[in-house]
């Protein structure tokens, strides 16, 4: 009796040494330390999550080895931290109908440039509609009959496209200039006065730089949005504004 129990401890304590428990890396203490970090700003991560922003800081790692473009990349905290809330809010794609689903109620991760040209604003709001606890849109229609064949070089655009929606039973509608694939983040001080007008208890704050094609939005006070932004080691924005990714590229490309 006494051979067959210290034969399962063995085989446990074997089992235990096959799984490698986070922390024992550089990369997995720096997940770790960012996460609490993060934690009290209401962002619960799991250990699912922290695996993953692992598993994707090791890629890109091995791709800044293998180039001469990047700096050496370190685990510090607005690494580590970026990486964590781009695994928490990017969402899922399912493989077969490439139907996307939002991931987390606390922040929305997007890529500016949208696989969904068609729907994209409906994409969009249903993002939006994942952390925005106080409000609900629904009957999203997208009008694209004011977008053109040909690319208007002089505007750096093709035309424009009318999004439509309803807040709280409220209808509201505004027309966004189209840049092919690229969401126009006019959308967002509209959506931000359309909560405002209708009661809703805080505001939409992006919180990645604004020359990042990876979009971090949280629902949320400024001081909160304030406080991400240090810890993700980005500018906070200038009053009036200053330029954005989109900006920039219309301007290069654009004449």
């Amino acid at each position: 009796m006494l051979k067959r129990f210290l034969s399962l401890l063995l085989a446990c304590s074997l089992l235990l040494c096959a799984l490698p428990a986070l922390g024992e890396s550089a990369e997995e203490r720096g997940m770790l330390h960012a996460r609490d970090v993060l934690n009290p700003l209401g962002f619960d991560l799991s250990d699912e999550c922290v695996a993953g922003a692992v598993a994707h800081y090791r890629e890109m790692e091995q791709i800044y080895r293998q180039s001469s473009f990047f700096d050496a990349l370190t685990p510090d905290l607005a690494t580590c931290a970026y990486l964590l809330l781009m695994q928490e809010g990017m969402g899922k794609f399912d493989p077969e109908t490439f139907a996307w689903s939002p991931s987390s109620d606390k922040i929305y991760v997007f890529d500016a440039e949208f696989f969904n040209i068609e729907g994209m604003y409906t994409e969009f709001l249903t993002g939006v509609q994942a952390i925005v606890v106080d409000g609900e849109f629904t009957d999203v229609t997208e009008d694209l009959s004011g977008m053109t064949v040909e690319w208007d070089e002089a505007t750096w655009s093709d035309g424009h496209r009318t999004v439509a929606f309803r807040l709280n039973g409220q209808p509201y509608d505004i027309r966004l200039t189209s840049y092919g694939d690229w969401l126009n983040m006019d959308i967002l001080p509209f959506l931000n006065a359309a909560l405002k007008k209708e009661g809703c208890a805080a505001q939409l704050h992006c919180v990645s730089d604004e020359f990042d094609q990876i979009v971090f939005l949280i629902y949320g006070d400024a001081k909160t949005a304030s406080v991400l932004r240090q810890i993700l080691g980005v500018p906070q924005p200038e009053p009036e504004g200053g330029g954005s990714l989109l900006d920039w590229l219309g301007g290069l490309f654009g004449g």
